[in-house]
């Protein structure tokens, strides 16, 4: 999953960009908030997501060049977003576009996941919606509040999670393994970044 953040990089503890907690965790899982998609009702397209790999592997060199050599710096996080600002606003991003931009394409990519996820265990949640009414020892309203339960649950997933981001899909997706290479990347698990 595509969580990796500058700022996870210099050792902090907590991340957030200026539109607040982006995410919620959950076990493996990773689910965005709502309240990110309602900064803009545009379409990402695939070259916006193109220039935003690049300039994000562009970011990561910068990080790593400067954590390199922290010991030059008083406060290496701050000069870090100092530079990492001049940097984007050289290939005409802001910071607020760069963070915008990455929040929509992570969502993008946590909901393709959760929306696979949800159509693989179709014929699960089927199975358990047959044995929930077939079992002998639950009341017919305990059964239905039951069923209720777990379809909620499910149809939550799909509005919160699915339906927000689905605009966004076509652009990201043919970029997904690129960005899960990047992320490898950026972890320091690969020693090049990918190709474009």
């Amino acid at each position: 999953m595509l969580l990796s953040s500058e700022s996870f990089a210099f050792g902090a503890k907590n991340a957030k960009s200026n539109t607040g907690k982006l995410f919620i965790t959950v076990g493996d899982q990773t689910f965005f908030e709502k309240s990110i998609f309602a900064y803009d009702s545009l379409r990402l397209t695939e070259q916006k997501v193109e220039e935003w790999i690049e300039i994000r592997i562009e970011v990561a060199k910068l990080q790593n060049k400067m954590k390199a050599n922290a010991s030059e710096f008083d406060n290496v996080v701050a000069a870090f977003y100092k530079e990492r600002k001049g940097l984007l606003a050289s290939s005409g991003w802001t910071v607020q576009e760069f963070d915008q931009v990455k929040e929509r394409i992570h969502a993008a990519i946590s909901a393709m996941d959760i929306s696979e996820d949800l159509q693989a265990s179709k014929a699960d949640h089927q199975k358990e919606i047959k044995e929930i009414k077939a079992n002998t020892f639950y009341t017919d309203q305990q059964k239905e509040e039951l069923i209720n339960a777990i379809n909620e649950m499910r149809n939550q997933q799909r509005e919160q999670f699915v339906e927000p981001t689905k605009k966004d899909w076509p652009a990201v997706r043919p970029y997904k393994d690129i960005l899960e290479e990047m992320t490898d990347w950026i972890a320091g698990n690969i020693p090049n970044p990918p190709n474009l």
